[in-house]
């Protein structure tokens, strides 16, 4: 077992000891941040151990600290002028009726939208059976859709067009009841109770990353969880597809949905060994998997195999079932000479909060040998597939 994957665990581990920590009340942690019907620490747990500790471990310097205390203020700053122009910009829509008892995907993101649940859309949407509607947002840290894709039949929303004073009034509400709660955890963790949490090897971290979610995430998704439930209450869909059960934004519609009974299932985008901890805690009630060592992997992680479902790759089967016809007309798009082998190379990146556990070179090197073989052969064409948060340019150099 590498450094990377042996701390990963170590912090899955701990999240889950100290949610079930319980406070003077006789109530936990897990308990403690349930509000209003949504299970903050729930949301978060899987963040907080692939995210934030990884950062807060890597953050040894005293300007990387700094950067880490001043982040929480900023990005709220950032985030709430962000809304708030798009509070005032977004044009208000009606709820769409029509659209009660649809299947709910969460496109929060673009990439993995495309990748993942737009081959399922399609192939739903074939039967005309089904009503879709696909939840966008704004506010992401990715590229936003700059248009949305044209299925008959599907309706695209930002979560944001369905701002209204009714979910401003609850987010309000909510925002007191947070504070409030987070103030009273944050005395009673001072008193010493998490003291052993504190004190062993990854307490820095640890101490960095709660204050992260405490002071910066938790409260930044309180609008969001106004608006999730609104959304939940008036749509009442028959299901919530999510592409990542890591990302708290996605989390938080799965687990708002099983308070009220609406199921829920992940399909898997990418990793699913060792360093795929997040699967220690997973949110839907079922989970589709590319194939048996993704199922075997995730039995690993303690994911239930009753929970699992062998369905394929939608982001890689949906590119190799082109039919002639399809193709020839991608070829004659891009100018691609039709007697050229196509390779797809579907890069990556390495987190700089990695470079403790690995070196980028060595992924860098590897990258360019693959470029290289490829100008060797004037036949092959290498198309290039960059990972969403990947620097184009830095590959492209």
């Amino acid at each position: 077992m590498s450094n990377f994957v042996k701390e990963l665990s170590e912090y899955a581990e701990i999240i889950s000891k100290l949610g079930k920590v319980k406070f003077l009340d006789d109530k936990s942690l897990s308990e403690k941040l349930n509000i209003g019907g949504a299970p903050f620490w729930e949301i978060f747990s899987p963040e907080i151990c692939w995210r934030h500790l990884i950062t807060a471990s890597a953050a040894t310097s005293p300007t990387s600290i700094l950067k880490l205390n001043i982040k929480p203020n900023y990005l709220l700053i950032r985030e709430w002028l962000k809304r708030k122009k798009l509070k005032e910009t977004s044009c208000k829509e009606n709820v769409n009726n029509n659209y009660k008892g649809a299947i709910i995907f969460l496109g929060f993101t673009p990439r993995m939208y495309l990748d993942v649940l737009e081959p399922v859309i399609l192939k739903l949407n074939k039967s005309k059976k089904h009503k879709i509607i696909v939840l966008t947002d704004k506010t992401g840290m990715f590229k936003e859709f700059k248009k949305y894709p044209n299925i008959p039949g599907v309706l695209f929303r930002d979560i944001w067009s369905f701002w209204n004073e009714e979910i401003e009034s609850e987010s309000k509400s909510l925002k007191k009841t947070v504070s409030s709660q987070l103030n009273k955890i944050h005395s009673e963790v001072d008193v010493g109770l998490f003291k052993s949490f504190f004190s062993d090897t990854h307490g820095r971290a640890l101490s960095i990353a709660l204050k992260m979610t405490f002071r910066c995430y938790i409260p930044l998704l309180i609008e969001q969880t106004a608006i999730a439930k609104f959304i939940l209450k008036k749509f009442s869909p028959k299901i919530i597809i999510s592409p990542d059960d890591s990302d708290a934004r996605t989390r938080l519609y799965t687990l708002l949905g099983k308070e009220t009974k609406i199921s829920s299932v992940t399909i898997q985008y990418g990793l699913t060994g060792p360093d795929g901890v997040e699967w220690k805690f997973l949110s839907t009630n079922k989970v589709a998997v590319w194939g048996k060592s993704s199922r075997d992997e995730l039995i690993k992680h303690g994911v239930n195999k009753d929970k699992i479902v062998i369905t394929g790759s939608p982001r890689h089967d949906s590119g190799t079932t082109k039919d002639k016809k399809s193709l020839r007309i991608l070829k004659q798009k891009y100018n691609i000479n039709k007697d050229k082998i196509v390779i797809l190379f579907a890069s990556t990146y390495t987190d700089k909060s990695h470079y403790i556990f690995s070196d980028p070179n060595v992924l860098n090197n590897m990258k360019k040998s693959i470029f290289d073989i490829a100008i060797l052969h004037p036949n092959i064409l290498l198309l290039v597939k960059p990972h969403p948060v990947e620097n184009i340019a830095e590959t492209k150099a």
